[in-house]
């Protein structure tokens, strides 16, 4: 509010005669600000239009100046009359346009001491009520930290390694989202949040995990830790190896619903480990941005889901996630936002209400897309150079990377370039995917940041004796 208040007043003081050009720089000038301050627009770009106010009120004050010079040159007064006029009018009229300058200069410096430790102070001051808090890029990058290695319970955000040891069964091939699941009587019995599954009834796997995914029902959690290993306690041993393979420092699973026990427990660094995870498998989206659905069971009874994580609506970009709550883990959450080519993720456990869990995460998403970017440099919509085919059917194959080449970092500091080393012709038989050569980004220091491969997109068959007996009969 000091900072608006300046700007405020700068403007106010800057303007020449209050014409309508001059109240729209104005308006346009506190715009600027609002929206710097609030991560719309980067900080350089704010202080270029200051910078170019600024300049404009310095340029209509010299203007001024020389107006009153020509005027006191033109004008045939004699001697008594232009002395009057000089120490009068034209003292008047200097006096003021100094004063105008002055102010405008003493502005731009005001606005470097106040602005920029107001940005300063906005980023160190990122802080939480919350036990524990962590912000990370996709590439696990740490931008914000508090606490964020103790052990403490996690509740519901447990079901983050549930869905992860799910996905690996369906990737390994032992279990199909299409599979009917068999509801035991102790799935069916489970306490907290549920869909309220019927014993000895059949569900489709999808639909289990897509409640787990959305309303974090306890009941699904079970009956597909059942399916997928046979028992519960089987599942939970497979949590814990995933957990030791992920490296995790402070993570041990007792159950796979997130319920009370005193042996379980995780921190706000292994849950951003494990939901970075998690958003690699993208099933996961097709149920985590679902708001509202009903749940239908086999006898045609319904069950109303709402998504627990309320940012999926209310944040934009918020696309995943996973809330948690009991009375010793307090209120946590752990959710992703993506905007452009940027991914971050951020988890806060122990928070004293609901609200609190989602406007910290949101805080932190908002330092996050307001201070740094992921910038893509090669992708496998970037053209490149076709390779010439040596003994093929084709003279050339069209390649392209076979990935994303980008680099994660503060906006306005990348210093990265782009080397490729990609063969000059390749022999035939030529493969689909084929790697022909790579692309890798470096940084100012000349280290490799990131790597991608240069593939063929398509094949090339290699000549036959025919092929050749034809072009020769074919040239003559």
């Amino acid at each position: 509010m000091r900072v608006s208040s300046f700007l405020f007043n700068f403007a106010q003081l800057s303007k020449s005669d209050g014409n309508l050009k001059d109240i729209t720089r104005q308006k346009v000038l506190r715009l600027h600000m609002y929206n710097a301050i609030s991560g719309k627009q980067s900080q350089a770009r704010f202080v270029r239009h200051v910078y170019r106010c600024v300049k404009t009120f310095l340029h209509k004050g010299l203007l001024h100046l020389r107006k009153l010079e020509r005027c006191a040159t033109l004008q045939r007064f004699d001697r008594n009359r232009l002395l009057a006029f000089a120490n009068t009018n034209g003292k008047q009229q200097k006096e003021n346009s100094m004063k105008k300058i002055a102010l405008a200069f003493l502005g731009c410096v005001l606005l470097v001491c106040a602005v920029f430790p107001c940005f300063a102070m906005a980023q160190q001051s990122l802080g939480t009520a919350s036990k524990e808090a962590i912000l990370v890029s996709e590439d696990g990058q740490v931008l914000f930290e508090k606490n964020a290695t103790e052990k403490r319970p996690i509740a519901s955000m447990t079901k983050i390694m549930t869905l992860l040891c799910i996905y690996d069964a369906v990737d390994s091939g032992k279990i199909s989202l299409d599979d009917d699941v068999v509801v035991s009587t102790r799935a069916s019995s489970m306490g907290g949040s549920q869909v309220f599954l019927d014993a000895h009834s059949t569900y489709k796997a999808e639909n289990l995990v897509k409640s787990i995914i959305v309303c974090s029902a306890n009941d699904s959690c079970v009956a597909m830790a059942e399916h997928v290993s046979g028992s519960v306690e089987n599942f939970v041993q497979a949590m814990n190896d995933k957990a030791r393979n992920l490296n995790l420092v402070a993570t041990h699973f007792e159950n796979c619903t997130g319920l009370p026990h005193v042996s379980q427990f995780s921190c706000a660094k292994d849950v951003a480990t494990m939901l970075l995870q998690l958003i690699t498998h993208p099933h996961y989206f097709t149920c985590a941005s679902i708001w509202m659905e009903d749940f239908v069971h086999p006898g045609g009874r319904i069950t109303g889901m709402t998504n627990t994580n309320k940012l999926v609506r209310f944040y934009e970009g918020c696309d995943g996630g996973k809330t948690g709550y009991t009375s010793e883990a307090q209120h946590c959450l752990a959710a992703t936002a993506k905007r452009g080519d940027t991914r971050v993720v951020a988890v806060v456990v122990g928070a004293p209400d609901s609200k609190t869990r989602f406007r910290e995460v949101s805080e932190m998403f908002n330092y996050a897309f307001a201070n740094y970017q992921n910038k893509v440099y090669m992708s496998v919509d970037t053209p490149l150079e076709e390779v010439s085919v040596t003994g093929g059917k084709q003279s050339t194959v069209k390649v392209v990377a076979n990935g994303t080449l980008h680099a994660f970092g503060k906006k306005g500091e990348s210093d990265y370039t782009v080397q490729t080393e990609i063969a000059q012709s390749v022999k035939a038989p030529v493969a689909m995917g084929q790697v022909v050569g790579f692309a890798r980004l470096v940084d100012g220091n000349g280290n490799e940041v990131d790597r991608v491969d240069i593939v063929a997109t398509n094949s090339v068959e290699q000549k036959s004796f025919w092929d050749y007996v034809q072009e020769i009969v074919g040239s003559h």
